[in-house]
């Protein structure tokens, strides 16, 4: 005989309870006693349900890996939130108040039209805040029979798994709270454990609430008042924010603080790279660029208490037909090179036959006739998608040799790897193995260090943009670094396949590997050569 002492009313609250805190035993059927003849769960293996509370973060707060892109196109936003919640995480904390039932309210930025000028002066145009309420309700995709990778399950069609279809919903490593109870049911004594986590609904709230101020003020808030920015606007809000550039994004969070000057803060900076370049040559070429990276150059990896300015900054790989493009031109640039250099001999006749495939493929790719209009469903044969399919195809057989990812090959090798990978994964962000950076994405840049030759970190950071081409020859090209991180998370640059689930390649705050986070880091010289663009918008926040 057993008396519950627990119940579901009033559970007892903590970790690890005593017997004696969830029931006590009699040997007589005494008043409030109940005869029991089985158990369903013990102390040590309760029966544990797992629920989330309706907090908007994890504590202490927003963490660059609460947000997570899926199933829709908005990297260019997620990335740059992901900036903003590593230099400014007082930004999403003063701009998002939780509803107490799992929503939000969301403090976001739309642009006024400028008033006339006055006596020939243009007026700078204003931003207004806008509340924008959004619940605690994801929109969800059902996955197909038999899926392993979901996140939920329909008790009523078990067969069928269901995830969320836009930013993900991270949840803590461990239970804020544990609730234990016991219930007597029939003749059977079950112990139960409820497991409260903490989520960082915040992220998938904020994009939730993009999307639906994107209906209202368009895709950035500018209502297509900035000519050439390409802001959508339309019933959908995902269809809205699904493709789009990161500049123009900032003006949501900071308002005129945010907006695109040309030339100026925020202006997006192209790339250049050449086989072998020297670091004068190389930064020389890339001085736009390289002054938006030194934006983060010494601010370290997060951010730092009392650090009130929060240069936000992406980088974007090719996209489109330019950045197919900009890829084939360096891979040919690429191929070149390793001809000529000794590792060459060392492959095997196999392998050199694999490369000279894949280099005589891109010019066919380059020449191929257009596409017809309308295309059809099978590519014609000459024709530009068909070429591409072909060169795609010879780049993926040449990047899957054994001998080219060997962790021994020379740098010129393994540059030619590198940008092979880029051309086999176009269009597809999933799976593991080898592989690189992915074509139309745009990364959060967390950190950037900057190296000297001869060790030891460069000053070139401090000083005034036009004095810094004297201090390009002493940069270290291989030891300066760039930390980014996809926004899809699981994927990292791994050409040989070995180093993206190596244990120390993990983050010691996280412990989670490249291939867990998507945090990773590049040396500069490989940055320049995989990436298209920098973004950088160096802010000037209140402290908060």
């Amino acid at each position: 005989f057993v008396k519950a002492t627990a119940t579901e009313a009033a559970p007892w609250v903590g970790s690890a309870p005593t017997q004696a805190d969830l029931f006590e035993r009699s040997e007589q059927a005494a008043a409030g006693f109940t005869s029991v003849s089985s158990f369903q769960g013990m102390r040590s293996a309760p029966m544990v349900d797992q629920v989330a509370d309706s907090s908007l973060w994890i504590d202490p707060g927003p963490r660059p890996l609460d947000v997570q892109q899926m199933g829709i196109g908005d990297c260019y936003a997620l990335s740059t939130i992901i900036s903003i919640v590593n230099r400014d995480p007082g930004k999403i904390t003063g701009m998002m108040a939780g509803d107490g039932r799992g929503g939000a309210s969301v403090t976001l930025y739309h642009r006024q039209q400028a008033p006339p000028s006055f006596f020939g002066i243009e007026q700078a145009p204003s931003y207004v805040p806008e509340q924008v309420a959004v619940s605690g309700e994801l929109a969800f995709d059902r996955t197909s029979p038999g899926a392993t990778s979901v996140t939920l399950r329909d008790p009523a069609h078990p067969e069928y798994g269901h995830q969320i279809h836009g930013a993900q919903l991270i949840a803590g490593d461990t239970p804020k709270a544990m609730h234990w109870w016991v219930v007597v049911n029939g003749g059977t004594l079950e112990i139960h454990r409820r497991d409260i986590f903490q989520t960082a609904r915040w992220a998938p709230l904020l994009e939730k609430a993009i999307e639906r101020f994107s209906q209202s003020y368009g895709q950035y808030g500018h209502g297509a008042q900035i000519a050439g920015d390409g802001e959508k606007t339309g019933s959908s809000g995902q269809a809205n924010i699904d493709g789009g550039w990161s500049g123009s994004t900032l003006s949501l969070f900071y308002g005129q603080g945010g907006e695109v000057i040309a030339g100026g803060r925020g202006d997006e900076q192209g790339t250049s790279w050449g086989p072998g370049q020297s670091a004068a040559t190389l930064l020389s070429s890339n001085q736009a660029a390289f002054d938006g990276l030194l934006t983060l150059a010494g601010r370290g990896p997060h951010h730092e208490a009392g650090d009130t300015s929060a240069p936000i900054v992406t980088a974007t790989t090719g996209v489109g037909d330019p950045g197919r493009q900009m890829y084939a031109t360096r891979l040919q640039a690429a191929i070149n090179i390793a001809l000529a250099d000794p590792d060459w001999q060392n492959l095997t006749p196999a392998a050199k036959a694999k490369v000279t495939n894949a280099n005589v493929s891109i010019p066919v790719w380059q020449l191929a006739a257009p596409d017809p209009n309308p295309a059809p469903q099978v590519p014609q044969a000459g024709t530009r998608t068909w070429a591409f399919n072909l060169m795609q195809s010879a780049c993926t057989t040449a990047a899957g040799d054994a001998e080219l990812r060997r962790d021994e090959r020379t740098g010129p090798m393994k540059a030619m790897l590198d940008l092979l990978l880029v051309i086999q994964n176009m269009g597809s962000d999933h799976g593991g193995g080898t592989r690189s950076v992915y074509a139309d994405h745009v990364y959060s840049v967390l950190s950037v260090d900057i190296k000297q030759v001869g060790g030891g970190d460069s000053p070139i950071a401090m000083l005034p943009a036009m004095f810094r081409r004297a201090l390009y020859p002493t940069i270290d090209l291989q030891a300066s670094s760039v930390m980014l991180m996809n926004p899809h998370h699981t994927n990292a640059p791994d050409a040989t396949g070995s180093q993206s689930k190596d244990p120390a390649s993990a983050d010691p705050a996280t412990g989670l590997t490249w291939s867990q986070s998507g945090q990773f880091t590049l040396s500069l010289d490989r940055f320049f050569m995989l990436y298209g663009s920098v973004m950088s918008n160096e802010l000037t926040i209140p402290a908060y």
